[in-house]
């Protein structure tokens, strides 16, 4: 009867095939021990732990039992490493901004609040704008230069007025009498209103021309250069022509600063009378004196 051959293992002896008598058990062909095979070693490689995966140690295994022979340790992971931040340059006046540092190891980002980076107003003035006649002005102010944030609102001045009051005086039989007339509207402080010339005319622009009668009955014309700014003071004389029914039946004698007269020549032709002018000193006043008949 045959014995069969036991492999050997690892770690356990085998036996050769053999065989015995199956009635008295005698041995025929004694079974002879195979020695242990040992194991056949393999490494199972390490693996590197990550900033957010655990590794393992160096181990081995039998590649034909699969006994392990040395164990793997788990590596605990690394976790991340950030030492260098730099700032995003995103700090306002007022509020800290951010900054950022990439992972010593991986690509991964932290971005953390950048303490203390607030910038502070950069404070800067806004100039004074002086009014003209024209336009308004403004007074100095500041603001921030980086967010705009007004520290001082700047107020608006207005514009300027332009004083087209002229003061005068006339010579009535050696007593001079003070008047004023606003030369741009005709308006009289003690009497009514002069009346606009409409048709005056010359060649120079701002020509404004009213005429009618004072608070003491005399008759005026007043004759100026009206601008932007007020009265224009133009060393130009001027040829300025109205209609003659305007001063048809009157001396114009033009009114001098201390009060003296000197009479104008007019010309006269096709309902059209004219006299020159000259507008160094401004306005001028031509007092209207009836022609004795």
């Amino acid at each position: 009867m045959i014995d069969p051959a036991v492999a050997a293992t690892c770690t356990e002896t085998g036996l050769t095939e053999g065989s015995h008598c199956s009635v008295c058990n005698k041995i025929l062909i004694a079974q002879k021990v195979v020695s242990s095979t040992n194991h056949t070693e393999v490494i199972d490689p390490a693996v590197a732990a990550t900033c957010t995966e655990t590794g393992l140690t160096e181990g081995s295994h039998c590649s034909v039992c699969n006994k392990i022979l040395v164990a793997q340790k788990t590596v605990s992971a690394l976790n991340h490493s950030f030492t260098n931040y730099i700032s995003n340059d995103d700090a306002t006046c007022t509020e800290d901004g951010t900054k950022t540092a990439k992972c010593d190891r991986c690509d991964v980002t932290d971005t953390q609040s950048d303490e203390g980076s607030a910038k502070g107003h950069t404070s800067v003035v806004d100039a004074a704008v002086a009014p003209t006649y024209s336009s308004v002005g403004l007074t100095e102010g500041s603001h921030c230069a980086d967010c705009g944030l007004v520290f001082k609102e700047q107020e608006v001045i207005p514009a300027l007025v332009p004083d087209t009051n002229v003061d005068f005086h006339l010579n009535q039989t050696g007593v001079l009498s003070s008047h004023r007339v606003d030369v741009a509207t005709g308006a009289q402080k003690d009497a009514p209103a002069l009346q606009a010339v409409t048709s005056a005319y010359t060649n120079f622009s701002g020509l404004t021309v009213f005429h009618g009668t004072l608070a003491n009955g005399e008759r005026i014309m007043t004759v100026a250069l009206i601008g932007s700014d007020g009265i224009s003071k133009v060393d130009i004389t001027l040829n300025v022509v109205v209609n003659t029914d305007v001063v048809a039946g009157y001396r114009l004698m033009l009114v001098n600063a201390d009060g003296t007269e000197t009479e104008l020549s007019v010309g006269s032709g096709n309902g059209k009378s004219s006299f020159a002018l000259n507008f160094a000193n401004g306005a001028q006043i031509i007092h209207l004196v009836p022609i004795a008949e």
